[in-house]
């Protein structure tokens, strides 16, 4: 929901679906409608703190990247709900949270 709101308030996002990835084709059949090249970053619908998020950078990363996220995720957050987005290489990153 945090993507759409931030959208719909012409706030700029990463390229990413807007629903969770249902596993690794699901990812590729995304990648592929979107228009998005790796590096991507895989994200935890409830992580926090940098848990649950994978870097990946290529193809043959992505199926044990994504088992990674998922297993990480259910055990911290009790969610295996996963979804992606590009991977800004060099940035920093800023948290904003909005009540």
């Amino acid at each position: 929901r945090a993507r759409e709101f931030a959208t719909s308030c012409d706030v700029p996002v990463l390229s990413g679906p807007m629903r969770p990835c249902a596993g690794v084709e699901d990812v590729r059949r995304e990648m592929l409608r979107l228009g998005i090249a790796y590096p991507i970053m895989l994200k935890a619908v409830a992580g926090g703190g940098g848990r649950g998020m994978r870097e990946v950078h290529e193809d043959g990363e992505l199926a044990s990247a994504f088992e990674r996220c998922v297993s990480e995720t259910s055990a911290a957050f009790a969610s295996a709900t996963v979804f992606f987005e590009e991977l800004m290489t060099g940035a920093r990153h800023v948290e904003v949270q909005i009540l």
